[in-house]
């Protein structure tokens, strides 16, 4: 009996056994067949350019705070992530099912039906920004102009929350800032984490401004991980990317790397967004802050004057810069369409001579004009801070003839002499700004002549000391010289001297922006008297590096067409200057190119997708899209690198030039000479052009006797315009002269057109030139 029963037992103890071990079977089996296969896929995430989140490096990969945050969290939970490129954006990439996940994507109602998006780790804010003086309120945009950075999200958050205003796109949220400042636009749409991080961030024009910033209603909007609806491994595993972007908000790790990205420097288009979880990074830095708080203090009072004078310096500084760019645009490009015009309707055959001639005052006329405002421009930037140097190997005995014949005839008006000496020791050519060497020079000249009624005017120009490495020019003069207490104050802004005041002269400028240049230069200018009656000296000093001498580069005659037998060359011309643009293409059409037309920015980049020129002229101050954003896009696009992009601009500033090349392949200053057009052609196409030849020297002889023929009224006039400097009455009266002595009024056109009064009077009074 008992061994029945133990028989019995162990016979259902293994019967159990047996159950048993096919209840664990199944339940490995159920746990094998649904374990988390989140580790053994490569899931594809999407990104688009969207800055400061999430962006398109130049190389094409992903890069931002969000991009380098999601990484991190994905590489500590072992998830592998394949990042792919989606312009289109979230939406269409999930509902299309090209990508698994989305790193930053908005709870929006609407996208409940097609999106599963976790809970929020990130929240922004969408503020309006506008200028003290406009009353402009969220929810009173409706037709008002808003600048809004053209990123993804921006552009389409923007257009959600203000359906009625008139949208004005920039390439960034500091261009849609700077436009504001400009007063291009009433209001600036920018998103962002802090409502003061928008002011702190201004920049240039902005800066001295008062603004207001104020947030949208509806404006704020939280973000979370996105996945495709009906994917449940993708949902598992932006799950478990958000739950881990939990943890690194706890251990810090979240807030150093939008702290890494936020401390980068001005202008790489980054900002600080507020986390949801950022209250550790607050408790981190609170005990600095303190510290440094207290050190700020004790320096504030300190330091209140010097940095109150700092801030009123720069203040006036950036009017001026954004006065003289203003200014320079302003008036370099109307100027370019009167010279550019001008050029080309004088080489109409049909155009009456009296129409030609006139043609040739205006032309003259504006490049003076250009040459003054060149030269005032100069002065100004040197007057600001912003003053640069141009060197080039010159020769300074040249530059000293040409300053002889400027002033000989208003030193004979005076019966002064003038005499202009080198000693053996300089050499022909040396390395500088020739611009400014000459400026300097004539404003000492014409000081001396103008302050002298007897004697002498002397320009020397030796090393200093003799032989050595420094080159000294010394005008000297016979005037009623300088007292010490003008000496002493002689070179200040707005200061003259008893004779200049009596004289009423001037308005003191001169001399104090003379010693700038000089300076500018690693010179001085310096003045000492020779005593009460018996004049002045002035010494100007600079370094002396000698050069090889300017090759002289054979004359080209006028570039008439294309040689036959070339490609036909593209190319595309953008500007928003209707007749800058009319010159241009009007320029290049009759030399033979293809030309087309684009109006702006974005029209340009999708004429060179569609046509594919071989060159562009992209001017940079466009709408819609400005023309450095439309030269980047073309450059980034494949093929771009190979498409030649000639920035053409009216602003002189040299720092300028050096940001633009960093974008485009050519620099093109307004007013430009056709001479410069084809240049660049040549250079970046190599194209071959047929030329007018040149034509030869005319022999004096019958020159001469043509002006011995002239008649006596024509001869007195044009000593009175000579008196009175008067280039644009010369060139009248030469004008008159074409018919009865053709060879004598194309050389007073020509002395005309380079304001050479001297060789006027020479012709004239039958003398031969030195």
């Amino acid at each position: 009996m008992y061994r029945m029963n133990l028989g019995h037992v162990l016979g259902r103890w293994r019967w159990g056994a047996v159950a048993f071990a096919a209840a664990i079977g199944v339940i490995f089996g159920l746990s094998w067949f649904y374990r988390d296969r989140t580790h053994e896929k490569t899931y594809r995430i999407g990104f688009e350019h969207s800055p400061p989140a999430q962006e398109v490096a130049p190389d094409g990969r992903p890069q931002g705070v969000i991009i380098d945050t999601i990484r991190e969290a994905a590489r500590r939970r072992n998830i592998r992530l394949e990042w792919r490129h989606a312009p289109k954006g979230p939406d269409a990439a999930l509902r299309s099912g090209e990508v698994d996940l989305w790193p930053l994507m908005a709870d929006l109602p609407q996208r409940r039906r097609f999106a599963y998006i976790t809970e929020p780790y990130l929240r922004l804010t969408s503020w309006l920004v506008a200028r003290e003086a406009e009353a402009v309120e969220p929810g009173r945009t409706k037709g008002r102009r808003v600048a809004v950075a053209s990123y993804a999200f921006v552009a389409r958050l923007a257009g959600s929350l203000l359906p009625d205003a008139k949208i004005l796109p920039m390439s960034d949220q500091q261009s849609a800032m700077q436009a504001l400042c400009r007063g291009e636009t009433d209001v600036a749409f920018v998103v962002d984490g802090v409502g003061d991080n928008v002011l702190q961030q201004r920049a240039g024009v902005c800066r001295g401004l008062s603004l207001r910033v104020k947030p949208l209603d509806r404006g704020t909007v939280l973000f979370g991980l996105g996945a495709p609806k009906d994917d449940r491994a993708s949902g598992q595993v932006a799950d478990a990317i958000r739950e881990e972007l939990g943890r690194m908000s706890a251990d810090g790790s979240f807030a150093t790397i939008s702290l890494n990205w936020s401390m980068l420097a001005p202008g790489q288009g980054k900002s600080l967004f507020t986390l949801v979880e950022y209250r550790n990074l607050i408790t981190l830095l609170r005990f600095s802050l303190g510290v440094l708080l207290f050190l700020i203090a004790g320096l504030f009072w300190q330091g209140r004057r010097l940095r109150a004078a700092k801030i009123d310096a720069d203040r006036a500084n950036r009017a001026k810069s954004v006065f003289l760019a203003g200014m320079t645009h302003e008036l370099r490009t109307p100027l370019n369409a009167i010279l550019g015009f001008s050029q080309l309707m004088s080489r109409d055959p049909s155009l009456a001579p009296e129409h030609q001639a006139n043609l040739g005052i205006i032309n003259r006329s504006g490049e003076h004009l250009l040459r003054m405002i060149n030269t005032v421009l100069d002065l100004a930037k040197v007057e600001s801070g912003r003053g640069t140097l141009r060197e080039a190997p010159f020769d300074i005995r040249r530059t000293l003839d040409e300053l002889r014949d400027l002033f000989m005839l208003r030193a004979q008006e005076k019966n002064l002499a003038l005499r202009i000496e080198t000693t053996p020791d300089v050499p022909p050519c040396i390395l500088g700004d020739e611009d400014k060497v000459r400026q300097i020079l004539i404003n000492l000249l014409g000081n001396a002549v103008k302050f002298t009624s007897r004697g002498e005017v002397v320009l020397r120009v030796s090393r200093a000391p003799a032989g050595g490495c420094a080159l000294a020019a010394e005008v000297s003069d016979t005037g009623p010289g300088l007292t010490s207490q003008e000496i002493a104050s002689l070179f200040e802004p707005f200061t003259q001297t008893e004779a200049s005041q009596t004289g009423q002269y001037g308005t003191g400028l001169g001399l104090a922006l003379s010693r700038q240049f000089a300076r500018l230069m690693g010179g001085d200018l310096t003045a000492a008297s020779r005593g009460a009656g018996c004049g002045a000296i002035f010494t100007l000093t600079m370094p002396l590096r000698e050069a090889e001498p300017v090759q002289q580069v054979p004359p080209h005659g006028k570039a008439l067409a294309l040689e036959p037998g070339q490609p036909v060359w593209r190319l595309l011309v953008a500007e928003d200057h209707a007749e800058s643009r009319l010159l241009l293409t009007t320029l290049l059409s009759r030399l033979g190119f293809a030309v087309r037309e684009a109006t702006d920015g974005a029209s340009a980049v999708e004429l060179w997708r569609e046509w594919r020129p071989h060159l562009i002229w992209m001017d940079l101050q466009m709408p819609v899209l400005d023309g450095r954003a439309a030269a980047r896009q073309i450059k980034e696009d494949p093929g771009g690198a190979e498409t030649t992009i000639v920035a053409v601009t009216a602003n002189a500033f040299d720092e300028e030039r050096h940001a633009i090349l960093q974008v485009c392949d050519e620099f093109l200053l307004k007013p430009y000479q056709e001479s410069e057009i084809v240049n660049i052609l040549e250079t970046r196409l190599k194209a071959r052009f047929i030329r007018q030849p040149v034509a030869a020297a005319a022999d004096p002889a019958p020159v001469a006797r043509e002006f011995a023929a002239l008649p006596d009224s024509i001869r007195e006039e044009l000593r009175r315009a000579i008196a009175q400097t008067d280039a644009m009455r010369i060139a009248e009266l030469a004008g008159q002269l074409e018919d009865a002595l053709p060879l004598a009024a194309a050389a007073l056109q020509r002395a005309a057109r380079a304001f050479d009064y001297e060789a006027v009077r020479r012709a004239i009074d039958g003398v031969s030139s030195p």
